[in-house]
Parts: structure tokens; C-alpha cells; sequence
């Protein structure tokens, strides 16, 4: 079964476990030499360590940047919400050089934030019509809410195509699909328990204290205030990034953070994020004193 055969398949519907049969023999995301070793040693394919020079490679873990052997539809979105987010940092590939062709010349974006499908489009999907409707981050470009539902085949036509540029040596073909997949059936409306003026979460921050306590503060500890990794814009917190940008915090609980080992939670489901949303809003802003 070909790559664009599995994504017309997903669009008409293929159950997760069809899916997951299919996506088995087919994903093989990062390029050689830059592939994580299977868990399993029954595997068709030939997985390889990370090179010796890779830095940080407690990051580079098989969980992160493997292919498990019967993946589930949620860990395929989730796997293309990162590659959405920052996708040479997943493929553990060369990042692109000089300035992205499409991108506005008014942008004030550095040259390498240009090629990130969220620089023009947003933590919400929405481009010019959501959060990046004015202030630094604006480009006037579309959001990619309009494709939700849409063949992930000609989502992977627009991307390959002269506007986006994205070649089959900067995503292979199997990352592709999994990046269109995500456009496709991967977005939930951000603005359905967000509310877009106040930036106030809808959801219930008692059931998301349960979740946070027992899950995330094991590595941001009990306030959200350890081991943030941020996005270089003076957030330095948990509460600090839930209230400032709740799409951006959204995507990274749903989808993962690229470059941490920060489990993707997707699987938990909507509400359950939005109650977790909702418990992230009410933690300190301010980091600690040095």
C-alpha cells in the first residue's frame, strides 16, 4: 500500500486498527542515519542509533523520534502536530537555509522561523484571522482551519507545490502524509472553550489538578515553574504560557513539545486537556527569584 494510497484510505475513514496495520508497513519518517532504534526486534526495517554527535541525546529517544510498530491514529496526528510545530527538529535534519519564498518581505520573523508551518498559520490555526491577526507575528496569511475534513492527498499537493516548497529531501514522503493527516483530522477548534478576547480557558480546574499533579509536574514540578523550555519570548512559566498564548500551550499538550521529551497527551482527549488548560491558567506567572 503507498503513502498516498494509506492517506485517501484515512480520509474515507479507515478504523484505527486499519489505520494502524497500514501506517506499520509505511512509516519511516526521519532520514538514515538520523533514525532511532525500534523498540521491536521483529521489525521490517533497519533501524539505526543516533550519530555520536547528536547533541543532547537524551532528548533523541526512540519514544521521541522512533516509529512504533502498530501506531495508533492519535500517536500519527500527534507525531504531525510536531512536525507542524518545527519539523526539522523532528526529521533530526539539516534546517532549511536563507528565507522561506512565501513569506511576506513585511515579516519580521528570522529567516529559519520563516520555514515553521506555524509562523504563517498559528497556534490556532487561524493565520491572519486568529491570534496572528496583528502584532509581530501577523503575515496576512490564511490559516489552515479551512482544510479541517479535507483528502490529506491534496493537502500533500500543496504542500510539495512551489508556494510551500517543502521537497521530499527536507520531509520525506511517509512525514508528509503524517503532517497532512494532522491538517486534515488533527485540528479542534482552539476557539470553541477559548475564549478569543479574554483568553480564558473553559474547562473545569479541578479535574485538571488531578491530571496536572499526577502527570506533568513530575518534570515542571508543582507550580509550572521547572523545566520550561519556552519559545525564547520571556515566558518562563507554565501559567505564564497558558494565559499570554493558550493556543500555543494547547498545541504543545496535545501535540507534544519537538524538542523536549514532553509526552504528547492528545489521547486523554478534549475535555480532559481543557480542564488540564483550564488548572495551567490559575499557576503562578512569574518565575522564581535566581
Amino acid at each position: 500500500m503507498s503513502a498516498s494510497n494509506f492517506a485517501s484510505a484515512a480520509a474515507r475513514g479507515l478504523s484505527c486498527f486499519a489505520l494502524a496495520a497500514s501506517l506499520a508497513s509505511l512509516l519511516l519518517f526521519a532520514s538514515p542515519g538520523a533514525q532511532a532504534q525500534s523498540q521491536s526486534e521483529s521489525s521490517d526495517f533497519s533501524w539505526e542509533f543516533l550519530p555520536d554527535d547528536t547533541l543532547d541525546k537524551g532528548f533523541y529517544q526512540s519514544y521521541l523520534y522512533g516509529v512504533p510498530d502498530n501506531p495508533s491514529e492519535d500517536w500519527v496526528l500527534a507525531y504531525g502536530g510536531r512536525l507542524y510545530d518545527l519539523w526539522w527538529v523532528v526529521l533530526l535534519v539539516d534546517p532549511p537555509a536563507g528565507r522561506h519564498p512565501a513569506y511576506p518581505k513585511a515579516g519580521v520573523a528570522p529567516d529559519l522561523e520563516t520555514w515553521r508551518c506555524v509562523s504563517c498559520h498559528g497556534w490556532d490555526y487561524r493565520g491572519r484571522d486568529g491570534g496572528f491577526a496583528s502584532g509581530p507575528n501577523y503575515t496576512g496569511i490564511k490559516g489552515i482551519d479551512g482544510k479541517v475534513g479535507a483528502d490529506p492527498q491534496e493537502i500533500e499537493r500543496i504542500l510539495r507545490a512551489p508556494e510551500h516548497g517543502y521537497t521530499e529531501e527536507m520531509i520525506p514522503e511517509n512525514a508528509l502524509s503524517a503532517l497532512a493527516l494532522f491538517v486534515s483530522k488533527g485540528q479542534d477548534d482552539p476557539t470553541a472553550q477559548i475564549d478569543t478576547t479574554t483568553r480564558r480557558v473553559s474547562g473545569r480546574p479541578d479535574e485538571g489538578r488531578r491530571l496536572f499533579q499526577t502527570i506533568c509536574a513530575i518534570c515542571h514540578d508543582f507550580d509550572g515553574r521547572a523545566y520550561i523550555t519556552g519559545e525564547g519570548d520571556g515566558l518562563n512559566t507554565l501559567g505564564a504560557i497558558a494565559n499570554s498564548d493558550p493556543w500555543r500551550a494547547l498545541h504543545k499538550l496535545t501535540n507534544g513539545q519537538t524538542y523536549a521529551d514532553m509526552p504528547a497527551l492528545r489521547a486523554l482527549g478534549r475535555q480532559s486537556l481543557m480542564d488540564l488548560m483550564a488548572y495551567l491558567q490559575t499557576l503562578p506567572e512569574e518565575p522564581l527569584e535566581p
